[in-house]
């Protein structure tokens, strides 16, 4: 057990320096007290970000320790590199899959997902809510790039459809200010979104895309077969009834974003239930990608297209999850990245971005839900809300880390009076690969928060003498 805990984090003498060294690049020094106001006439207080005692009091050292071991193995490449490969492979042969299930099940899955049923995320659903921190749920079915065009039948998309309305009645029963995700390619075929999205991106994307809201038939639709519009607005029939379910339930709906390929297509189908669901309040949310070229210009059609038709647009704002795939993918294609040239730039887009949404939170009754681990940003934007006089507790701003990650920023805020949130992924543990590869590729990134976040499991684990007890 003792070389566990040396393998974990417990001997950090050679990985310590290196941790700090990176937290100081962060900000995390710099960060540990933010002095916000609410705006609600409560004056100002500490917004602390990195308190491991609030955030690990309740959870055992066991679970601690795993969480470390995880952490750390998603620094090394190979795990990374072939670990999602291997898994993949062993889903096609009975008895290996069984053991891989298992191990997965208890390792990489139990650290970034709920469960594989929403009954499996009621333990953790109740800690979070004890915490005043609210669910964010997504049923983890999207679509794959190693598995393009390897579409499910139209019976398996109305399943998937099903089980997200289902999972609305969930959240409005259990949830404590719980939120609903879906994935656009989880309800329709992503061969079929790629084409439309062409035919979006095909001249002015602004343009081509207030025409298609004006008429959502694709008559002319320029590269879809008559097969593919069906198929297309099949999948839009399935979205709505999942976001119908929501605004009668009151339970916002967040319609993800996902491969660059797809996304405007995804954005065409989110406006648009935007457009019928949030004339009253902000309840269906579109995302936007910053680490995007064309951030701005998606973020200003949609501002103005809720201005035009009079709807409430609501908004998470991510820096982006498919940077390494949408690089690769680029360079393998022959065509430019659409990310962001530097990360300096992503950061000014995503603090710009933020300034925008915060400013229509303010004045035009918009709701923005800021998802980020970007412990400088949380910063910017709870200065923000004190210098516009956005309540802190205002039901149309929220913040959101992912499970399994960041857990000292979400207790922070909440902590702070702030809406915090943790996405919370759930489903078959064969469906979630897609969803854990991107955390391993996440977590091997130089620039990630994984060193931080050991940093203070390990700090937890040593203030409890895991040492001389193991």
């Amino acid at each position: 057990m003792a070389g566990l805990w040396r393998y974990c984090g417990g001997g950090l003498a050679g990985s310590y320096p290196r941790v700090l060294e990176f937290s100081r690049r962060a900000g995390w020094r710099t960060m540990h007290t933010l002095q916000v106001d609410g705006g609600d006439g409560e004056g100002s207080q500490g917004v602390k970000l990195f308190n491991s005692s609030w955030t690990f009091d309740d959870i055992p050292s066991s679970q601690l320790v795993r969480s470390v071991a995880v952490l750390k193995m998603t620094q090394y490449e190979p795990v990374v590199k072939y670990g999602p490969k291997l898994f993949s492979m062993a889903q096609s042969i009975p008895v290996v899959r069984e053991s891989a299930n298992f191990v997965a099940k208890r390792t990489f899955f139990k650290q970034f997902c709920g469960g594989e049923t929403l009954e499996e995320c009621v333990p953790l659903a109740d800690r979070l809510q004890h915490k005043g921190v609210a669910c964010i749920y997504d049923y983890s079915v999207e679509a794959s790039p190693e598995k393009k065009g390897l579409a499910p039948s139209p019976a398996s998309y109305d399943q998937t459809a099903r089980i997200i309305s289902d999972s609305i009645g969930f959240a409005h029963r259990h949830g404590h200010r719980a939120f609903v995700c879906v994935k656009v390619s989880g309800v329709v075929n992503d061969s079929v979104l790629e084409k439309t999205s062409g035919a979006m991106m095909s001249g002015n994307l602004k343009t081509n895309m207030r025409q298609a809201l004006k008429n959502l038939k694709f008559e002319n639709a320029p590269g879809l077969t008559g097969n593919e519009v069906t198929e297309f607005m099949a999948g839009l029939d399935r979205l709505d009834m999942i976001c119908q379910a929501g605004h009668q339930l009151d339970v916002p709906v967040l319609i993800d974003a996902e491969q660059y390929s797809l996304q405007a297509a995804i954005d065409l189908c989110a406006v648009a239930m935007q457009e019928r669901y949030n004339k009253d309040k902000p309840l269906i949310y579109s995302t936007l990608q910053s680490y995007l070229k064309t951030a701005p210009a998606r973020l200003d059609f949609l501002r103005e297209s809720a201005s035009e038709d009079n709807f409430k647009y609501a908004l998470k704002h991510v820096r982006g999850a498919y940077m390494v795939s949408e690089r690769k993918l680029a360079e393998k294609s022959g065509y430019s990245s659409p990310i962001c040239e530097s990360e300096s730039l992503t950061h000014q887009q995503y603090d710009n971005h933020s300034r925008q949404m915060l400013h229509d939170v303010s004045e035009n009754g918009a709701a923005a839900l800021f998802a980020t681990h970007n412990a400088s940003s949380l910063r910017s934007i709870a200065e923000d809300c004190l210098r516009m006089n956005i309540p802190k507790s205002s039901p149309r701003l929220h913040f959101a880390q992912l499970y399994g990650m960041g857990d000292t920023l979400t207790i922070g805020m909440a902590k702070a009076g702030f809406n915090a949130a943790k996405y919370v992924p759930y489903g078959p543990i064969s469906e979630a690969l897609p969803y854990l590869s991107r955390r391993l590729e996440e977590n091997n990134n130089a620039l990630s928060g994984a060193p931080v976040d050991i940093q203070m499991f390990t700090e937890e684990l040593k203030k409890r003498d895991l040492i001389l007890r193991l």
